[in-house]
């Protein structure tokens, strides 16, 4: 198992949990969701992001990250 599947098991994640899982920092997370790059909720005071919605934002980059390097 490697670090990111480890790093996923929980249910949602805080915007510091998502940046130190996807290698940047809690501002430019909070950037990202502000862009409605990374969908999230208000947990009560804090904003919280969905396991299913971190997937799908780290599959469309990969499958990105990808299509740049084919060129």
């Amino acid at each position: 198992m490697n670090k990111l599947q480890t790093n996923l098991n929980k249910p949602s994640y805080s915007i510091p949990q998502v940046a130190r899982i996807i290698g940047v920092t809690p501002y430019r997370v909070r950037i990202m969701v502000k862009l409605k790059q990374l969908p999230s909720l208000l947990a009560g005071k804090q904003e919280i992001i969905l396991k299913q919605d971190l997937e799908n934002y780290l599959q469309k980059r990969n499958t990105s990250t990808k299509l740049q390097y084919q060129h």
